[in-house]
């Protein structure tokens, strides 16, 4: 049986984040595909019920020391020791969760880099935290024997960014797990006319600001229903004059966040920086179309089949395409939500991605079973 060590920052239902779920929802697939699997995080109290861990929590707290990245070295220092103890055939890592694990490694080492938000953000530049990710980073990439893009423009900017050969980076896509979703799915489903929806950490980077002024030039009864915490929460909240937005905060009750979905008419997503967001596919697993920008991986995501993309940062074009999908008959919204749920049952499902990363795994180990 494959012995897997898995790492991360955190995990679900402990964390509601699009990283946390998935490290959780792999790891249940990854059991389901014939695999041990220990999952090291940080476990608290759940923030929500109705999942169940097939594998083994290994709890290691995550470290009230700032800044951030010191917590982060702390942390990695502690997978480190667990998994140089311990008896298994592969480590992977979600973030920089192996940063100290690989100096020292005597296993193969997976790296997903998720988003590459910090190599983007201009704010990091300015405040020289972008020179210091790319050393660390960079050496994680070069030191691990594989490193996972969720795709688009994602494996571009690994290769650009961490400075790696492309045949080092393997294409593995984020998922969601339809059964889980379906079971939220309302009765009687009467979607909301004109109703859209953003589910995401309410930041700089999610473009969420773009989204408020996109809205507030249209002139259609429209409603925006914005779902998450985040830095700029408050100040939103409190600027925002406009009844038709809401600020929702968090849903950690995932009957009340699916019901959201399935009674929204549309997902709408203004990322500037991103990797696969989990939000997004957990939308067009509820049938909703997709309005998005075309940055990390929302390009594999989104096409013209079920949805709208746009180029990031421009509020008036985002209107624009808002204002497009508003504009459109009923039956070709129809066929969008049709297109989106498809999408997902064709290649964004928790079995796919387990079984593509069980094939990356064997062959990094070599078929040992």
């Amino acid at each position: 049986m494959m012995r897997i060590a898995m790492a991360a920052k955190g995990l679900f239902p402990y964390r509601l984040g699009g990283l946390e779920k998935f490290t959780a929802f792999l790891a249940n697939a990854l059991v389901d595909e014939g695999a041990y699997v220990e999952v090291i995080a940080p476990i608290g109290k759940p923030l929500c019920g109705g999942f169940e861990p097939k594998y083994r929590e290994i709890n290691i707290d995550w470290p009230s020391i700032k800044p951030h990245k010191l917590a982060y070295y702390i942390f990695s220092k502690k997978v480190r020791d667990y998994i140089a103890k311990s008896d298994f055939d592969i480590a992977y890592g979600q973030g920089s969760s192996l940063w100290t694990y690989v100096d020292v490694k005597k296993i193969p080492c997976i790296y997903n880099t998720h988003g590459m938000q910090e190599y983007n953000d201009p704010r990091m530049l300015k405040r020289l935290e972008k020179p210091f990710h790319l050393v660390f980073n960079r050496k994680i990439a070069r030191k691990s024997d594989a490193i996972i893009s969720l795709g688009g423009t994602l494996t571009d900017e690994i290769i650009k960014f961490l400075k790696v050969r492309r045949e080092k980076v393997h294409i593995i896509p984020n998922a969601v797990d339809l059964e889980l979703i379906d079971g939220f799915r309302p009765k009687n489903l009467k979607r909301g006319k004109n109703s859209f929806l953003f589910v995401g950490n309410v930041s700089y980077y999610k473009g969420v600001i773009d989204l408020v002024n996109a809205f507030k030039v249209l002139d259609s009864k429209v409603e925006l229903n914005i779902i998450g915490a985040g830095d700029l929460l408050n100040a939103l909240k409190r600027e925002n004059k406009d009844t038709r937005i809401n600020f929702l905060g968090k849903v950690a009750d995932q009957n009340k966040l699916f019901e959201f979905y399935w009674l929204s008419d549309a997902f709408v997503y203004p990322s500037l920086f991103e990797g696969m967001p989990t939000a997004a596919i957990e939308a067009m697993a509820c049938g909703l179309p997709i309005i998005s920008t075309n940055i990390g991986g929302l390009p594999d995501l989104v096409d013209g089949r079920n949805g709208l993309i746009v180029p990031p940062g421009n509020p008036k074009i985002f209107a624009e395409a808002v204002r497009k999908y508003i504009s459109l008959p009923e039956e070709e919204k129809e066929g969008m939500r049709t297109a989106s749920r498809q999408k997902v049952e064709d290649r964004f499902t928790w079995q796919k991605v387990a079984a593509q990363t069980m094939d990356l795994i064997n062959k990094l180990v070599g078929n040992k079973y």
